[in-house]
């Protein structure tokens, strides 16, 4: 069973405005991946350059969702 499917048919009546809206929350995350910069690196020796770039791409995106 599916995490979605899963989650809507144990809801808690009194708990439901406390509930994700699982739908959107993986429609957003499905978006945000296919957005993402792809990362390319050609130096197999030496990757601190993309790890620095993946280190700023992911505390801009955790600010903006967390605005």
């Amino acid at each position: 069973m599916k995490f979605g499917v899963h989650l809507l048919t144990n809801l808690t009546s009194e708990w439901n405005s406390q509930y994700i809206q699982y739908q959107y929350m993986k429609e957003m995350l499905e978006k945000a991946v296919a957005e993402a910069p792809v990362l390319v690196n050609n130096n197999d020796d030496d990757d601190s350059g993309s790890n620095l770039f993946c280190e700023q791409y992911f505390l801009r995106v955790d600010e903006e969702f967390f605005e």
